[in-house]
């Protein structure tokens, strides 16, 4: 479609470039020469401009149009369309948006998956245990690909630090996204169909009991940056609190998927 457009646009600078040498010199039947010349430079200015702004801006309002389109050939998405059609308007409308306004592709990309990710949280504190035990499974193993690359980036993923955005095709492989994406359209679908209650700290104190033992263990005094620590415990380390957050999830998926799940959606909900 775009090399149409291109087509299009190049053949319409043509005609008007020998319109305005035609216009613009007189008796050009006998100064050739002259229209030719005039001609060349009409053209370049106006293919100049076509290509410098007017084909971005075709280009941009084309991939708007197709984005949805693109969208729902991934599952998470067409999960999202399915089952929360306001939500998935909501996610589309500042995409078109931005494309519209020609930020680049890849920070596009970057914004959708953000936004679906911060999505999905709401929908996996109320999905079956089972989804969320899968969904929280790939996320930690897309967040262990992130942590071995940018202990930064994972701080910020665990903590939802304000005004983050993460390009995940940086850190993880394209199966890693994949199977996140196909666990994030099951919660989506879980949501919709078998909602339930978030669970309560009653809920699952047991099971964090014995885990909170377990991190202690492991991490000793440090782990009170988890809870924000106290004036007197030790200062807020961003490496050492991604490798403490990254293993209490670990932890807690060891758990049967039935325990698992629900400890999940009681974290994310608290989170």
């Amino acid at each position: 479609m775009l090399i149409w457009m291109n087509i299009g646009l190049t053949v319409l600078c043509l005609l008007v470039a020998w319109l305005i040498a035609k216009i613009a010199v007189s008796n050009p039947g006998e100064r050739r020469g002259l229209v030719f010349a005039v001609f060349i430079v009409a053209f370049g200015v106006l293919a100049g401009f076509s290509q410098g702004v007017v084909m971005p801006k075709m280009a941009a309002n084309h991939a708007a149009s197709q984005l949805e389109t693109l969208l729902v050939t991934n599952p998470a998405f067409a999960a999202l369309k399915k089952h929360d059609a306001s939500g998935f308007a909501a996610l589309v409308i500042p995409l078109k948006r931005a494309l519209v306004e020609g930020r680049p592709e890849r920070e596009v990309v970057a914004m959708g998956s953000n936004a679906a990710m911060q999505m999905v949280k709401t929908y996996v504190t109320q999905a079956s245990d089972v989804t969320a035990h899968k969904y929280m499974s790939s996320y930690v193993q897309m967040l262990t690909s992130v942590q071995e690359r940018d202990l930064e980036a994972c701080y910020d993923m665990l903590n939802g630090t304000k005004g983050s955005q993460f390009d995940l095709t940086q850190y993880v492989s394209a199966n890693q996204l994949q199977a996140q994406y196909q666990a994030m359209a099951e919660v989506i679908s879980s949501y919709a169909t078998e909602r339930q209650a978030v669970p309560q700290e009653i809920d699952i104190k047991d099971l964090l009991a014995p885990l909170a033992d377990e991190l202690i263990r492991l991490y000793g005094k440090d782990v009170l940056m988890l809870v924000g620590g106290t004036s007197s415990g030790p200062k807020p380390d961003k490496n050492r609190m991604c490798q403490m957050g990254t293993a209490w999830l670990r932890l807690a998926l060891r758990l049967p998927p039935a325990d698992s799940g629900k400890l999940m959606r009681y974290l994310v909900a608290k989170n």
